[in-house]
């Protein structure tokens, strides 16, 4: 069975030796706009239509286009029949220039996804962006190539795309580095822990936590791989956590004691643990809407026993009261709150008055000592009497202007 790149060689030698009436017809196949242009401009538009992402992103790749093309060129018959090789030479012709020149129409490397900005919506993860590297590097892909496959698939607004195209120099361990950075890759150690610390969430389904810690256990064993310093996890260590962070990380124990069998195997593929796992959950889940139902089943037998029971004739009998300590403690105590608080506001109210009325004025204060020491300055040191000045006696016991005077203290 001839491959797509088999065909589009021979495709190639085909237009190679294809005259101007042979293109024209593979540009009406094409639906390609062929009428006054030249040989070598007709050669030129049909090898950018299959270059084109119109053909690449087709189902098959493009491969019934091509295989259209090779039967219209075959089909057309040469102009001078004498000249025509014989079919052994002629395969070799074909065969030979489908060697030499295939590399000539091999198709351009892309990366599927654009490689964004920290924070930016729908970018391409780094593992994703190092597999197609790898891909890329596996089709024989030369390293140039798959380096100027990343830098276009670079945000055009990008710092990181100014700064890989101004590099005169630039090979693809060094934007290996560069995207590492960029995309702030933990380390292995970092990302070791995590995966020892790995449990299911609250809102996280068993299989989303299998697949996020399957992913942890890639991601460590990726970064172990490409670093060169550093600790280096191998892959049975790796795989050892793995399988005892799936044991001791799931919410339920149903699913816990389910999957213990396969989590204590160290031969377990992923396959078998999402297969095993979804069989778990799904009985899991059946298990507790079971629960919920007959639940809901018993309630609503009593309910109906109860409303049976209620419309059923009773006889009437008389139902006196039962006096309720608690009720009339309760209502006590509520009328006692309610007077409580009513005489806090009306205190608070009494309160807000006095302090909104203005306050009585007040005379300047009064210095210390007789006219006579205030006047020399010494009104702090004063032992006469404020009223009279006399050493004698003091303000109290003055009788100046006053008949009686106060008694001494020893006296009253």
């Amino acid at each position: 069975m001839t491959t797509l790149d088999e065909i589009h060689s021979i495709v190639h030698a085909l237009l190679q030796s294809a005259t101007r009436e042979d293109l024209l017809q593979v540009c009406a196949l094409a639906e390609i706009e062929g009428e006054g242009k030249t040989t070598h401009a007709l050669l030129r538009q049909v090898r950018r239509y299959l270059c084109s992402d119109e053909v690449e992103k087709s189902e098959d790749e493009g491969f019934s286009v091509l295989q259209q093309m090779v039967k219209t060129l075959k089909a057309t018959p040469s102009p001078d029949p004498t000249e025509m090789p014989s079919n052994s030479q002629q395969s070799a012709s074909t065969t030979t220039a489908a060697v030499t020149t295939g590399p000539i129409f091999r198709r351009e490397y892309k990366i599927f996804g654009q490689i964004g900005d920290v924070g930016q919506k729908d970018k391409i993860t780094f593992l994703s962006l190092m597999h197609q590297i790898e891909a890329g590097l596996a089709k024989g892909y030369k390293e140039r190539e798959v380096v100027e496959g990343v830098i276009r698939a670079i945000n055009p607004a990008s710092r990181l795309r100014s700064y890989l195209e101004g590099k005169p120099t630039l090979t693809l361990v060094d934007v290996r580095r560069v995207l590492r950075s960029h995309y702030r890759e933990s380390d292995a150690t970092e990302l070791y822990y995590q995966l020892s610390r790995a449990r299911q969430e609250v809102k996280e389904t068993p299989q989303e936590f299998l697949i996020r810690t399957m992913d942890l256990q890639q991601k460590v064993l990726f970064v172990s791989k490409e670093v060169t310093a550093g600790p280096k996890y191998e892959a049975a260590q790796v795989r050892a956590m793995f399988l005892h962070s799936l044991q001791t990380g799931f919410r339920s124990e149903i699913v816990r004691i389910d999957m213990r069998p396969y989590l204590q195997d160290p031969t377990v593929v992923d396959e078998e643990l999402l297969e095993k796992l979804n069989i778990a959950a799904s009985h899991e889940t059946e298990r507790q809407q079971k629960l919920h139902s007959s639940k809901h089943v018993t309630v609503s037998s009593l309910a109906n026993s109860s409303e049976s029971e209620s419309e059923a004739p009773k006889t009437p009998t008389p139902s006196f009261p039962k006096p309720n300590p608690l009720a009339e403690d309760v209502r006590e105590l509520k009328t006692q709150v309610a007077a409580l608080v009513c005489a806090l506001q009306t205190r608070g109210n009494i309160s807000a008055d006095q302090t909104q009325r203005n306050p009585r004025p007040r005379g300047p204060a009064r210095r210390w000592g007789c006219q006579r020491c205030i006047e020399q300055g010494v009104g702090d040191h004063c032992r006469h009497c404020f009223r009279c000045g006399s050493p004698d006696h003091l303000i109290r016991q003055c009788t100046s202007g006053n008949d009686s005077g106060l008694l001494p203290r020893d006296k009253q």
